[in-house]
């Protein structure tokens, strides 16, 4: 929401918590001379003067403190100036006095999110997550604004992964990747989720749910071809599949004998070269990020296996050229060496 619509929708719950105030002022039986003061800060706030109009709305909480209108009102003038902290707190204070006013309810959802958000703009991402969490826990959310219920899911995952607790974040990001019409309504969210739940699955080594959401997030970019998150996450799918390669290679290295070894061999290879989405997500990868330091190690080896030593040798040449300050360098060079003495050998 941005600044203009949201400062309209304070003005129209202004606009109806006052006229809702003649109404609830006959049941609480408030002091005539609280009411007086609530009338007189309503006109100064119609002029626009805010000051004059704080300083008596608190001259009538002095008399009566559960004016549930009052600061409500009050809340309206400190979102006016962008103080988002107190308006939320005499949110929170006016549900106390009546949990059912709803329009103090939509209020707080809008202000909670804007400062959680200004929030993680300023890297308080500890606090922001307590706020987001505190927040999707307000009675009646999803009955009252579920767009903004959902919303919430998300911010409350994406400052989990933050904080680097990846199970929780998992947790918040997959409600909200799977609540109704979340692509329509957040399509840039919903392709970030995806990225994060699949950079989360590949920390934990799960292959297979890595490889869905990144996947998901790959499909949903497509045509972003300059995407460097489409790059890495191609990688990453490559690295994974990398690995489910190097694992049915150890099988067959398992049961291979001298009588097996050129069976053996043969095998290796046709299972390497049926893998051609690694070369090529791993080449689409260097192109859209040429500083991807392992994906050129990534696709070195897999042209190794391959027995395409040219290929290997040409992506560990660059490895050296393009990473001489890597602390694997000499590894680098090392292994590239042992390529070329083997090339002459052929």
């Amino acid at each position: 929401m941005n600044k203009k619509t949201l400062i309209i929708l304070i003005v129209i719950l202004f606009a109806f918590s006052t006229f809702m105030g003649i109404l609830s002022a006959e049941d609480v039986k408030i002091p005539k001379k609280a009411l007086k003061l609530e009338k007189k800060a309503d006109k100064a706030t119609k002029k626009k003067e805010y000051d004059k109009a704080m300083e008596l709305y608190k001259q009538a909480l002095e008399i009566h403190q559960d004016m549930e209108t009052v600061h409500y009102k009050i809340a309206y003038l400190f979102a006016l100036k962008n103080n988002y902290k107190e308006a939320i707190n005499e949110l929170y204070t006016t549900l106390k006095i009546n949990k059912d006013n709803e329009n103090a309810k939509k209020l707080l959802i809008n202000l909670s999110i804007k400062y959680s958000n200004s929030l993680l703009k300023q890297r308080k991402i500890e606090e922001a997550n307590k706020f987001y969490i505190k927040i999707s826990s307000l009675e009646g959310i999803n009955d009252l604004d579920a767009k903004y219920a959902v919303e919430i899911k998300y911010w409350i995952g994406f400052t989990y992964f933050q904080l680097q607790k990846p199970e929780k974040a998992n947790e918040y990001l997959q409600k909200f990747i799977t609540s109704v019409d979340v692509k329509v309504n957040f399509p840039k969210l919903f392709s970030t989720a995806n990225y994060l739940l699949g950079l989360n699955y590949t920390q934990a080594n799960d292959i297979d749910n890595s490889n869905k959401y990144l996947s998901a997030f790959i499909e949903i970019n497509k045509e972003d071809k300059q995407n460097i998150y489409l790059g890495i996450a191609k990688y990453l799918i490559a690295k994974n599949n990398f690995n489910i390669l190097k694992e049915k290679i150890r099988n067959i290295e398992k049961v291979r004998t001298r009588a097996n070894l050129k069976e053996s061999d043969k095998k290796i290879l046709a299972l390497t070269n049926s893998c051609k989405d690694i070369e090529d997500n791993l080449l689409f990868a260097i192109e859209i990020k040429p500083d991807l330091e392992d994906a050129y190690v990534l696709l070195g080896n897999f042209y190794y296996l391959k027995k395409n030593l040219d290929n290997s040798i040409k992506y560990y040449k660059l490895l050296v050229e393009k990473f001489s300050s890597s602390p694997d360098v000499e590894i680098y060079k090392v292994f590239l060496k042992d390529i070329e003495r083997q090339k002459k050998q052929k």
